[in-house]
């Protein structure tokens, strides 16, 4: 049984309109039974009985007026039907899967744009606004550039505390006292700059792909995810989704770090070539080719 986080109904629609050519909004069962009712129906035949009996020597009874009854059973079968309507919903999922997997359009050898996809995967779910939220004031990301300057000045102070107990002269104590404290001075600026260096990447990633979220898994598909689709509210999804999926869609566009534009005087082309080597420096994959996947479904199977 799947247990859907995302489900692109309007397009899985369009492709098994194109397979079947058109797509029913139901289908009917109709289940038959016989029921017998026997019915009894008489016939009588008459005729007369010759004959009598003696009494004392004297004959009683003549012809005596006689019924004779037989009866013949007629078996009538009665047909009842019963009719069930049932809505497609999620079954016309399957049916696509079905067919896609009897033509073997899955994962073909040669992957580019129209291909279709279906693997298992373990998938880094990427919400940008959950991701924004941490770096507002007084937010997660506050706490822990607080917590980490709490550690580095303790640290400090634990350093300075061991100098002191050296034999050294007043110079050299207070040069001591200058480096500790450039030394935090300086741990502490490279820290909120790791912080400061991740909402660029934030900024960047969602600048090039105009999306709230989008998930992104170890083989290189990249899955841009609309809101509308999704099974759950998709302000969770970062908090309450992870691991492996099953997801299943087709390709629209292949980013590679070693593409070459036929023409250099295309700006236009140097530049998206430009911003897709960004892309691929950003994201966070070890690949060297990124593909723009469509996604249709995202679920669980149990």
């Amino acid at each position: 049984m799947k247990q859907y986080i995302y489900f692109d109904k309007e397009r899985i629609e369009s492709l098994v309109a194109q397979i079947s050519g058109g797509i029913d909004d139901s289908f009917q069962i109709s289940q038959e039974r016989g029921h017998g009712d026997e019915i009894e129906k008489s016939e009588s035949v008459k005729g007369n009985v010759e004959g009598g009996i003696n009494v004392f020597g004297t004959k009683i009874g003549g012809a005596v007026a006689g019924e004779d009854m037989q009866s013949k059973r007629n078996s009538d079968n009665e047909l009842f039907r019963e009719i069930h309507n049932k809505r497609l919903h999620d079954f016309i999922f399957d049916n696509l899967v079905s067919h896609l997997e009897s033509t073997s359009k899955f994962n073909p050898s040669e992957m580019k744009a129209g291909s279709f996809i279906k693997y298992k995967d373990s998938l880094q779910i990427i919400d940008f606004e959950y991701l924004e939220s941490f770096f507002k004031e007084n937010s997660v990301i506050s706490f822990l550039k607080d917590t980490q300057e709490k550690e580095i000045l303790n640290s400090a102070k634990i350093e300075q505390k061991k100098r002191s107990m050296e034999k050294m002269s007043n110079e050299q104590k207070r040069k001591n006292e200058a480096e500790i404290k450039k030394m935090v001075t300086e741990e502490i600026y490279q820290m909120k700059e790791q912080y400061i260096f991740v909402e660029k990447i934030i900024g960047a990633i969602k600048a090039i792909i105009p999306y709230n979220r989008m998930a992104l898994s170890s083989k290189g598909f990249l899955m841009p995810l609309e809101d509308k689709c999704f099974r759950d509210n998709p302000n969770l999804l970062g908090l309450k989704y992870g691991g492996s999926f099953y997801y299943i869609g087709y390709i629209t566009n292949i980013i590679d770090a070693n593409t070459k534009t036929e023409d250099n005087k295309n700006v236009f082309g140097e530049m998206q070539k430009a911003v897709n080597e960004v892309l691929l420096k950003l994201l966070p994959t070890d690949v060297n080719k990124i593909y723009i996947l469509h996604p249709l479904g995202l679920y669980f199977e149990s």
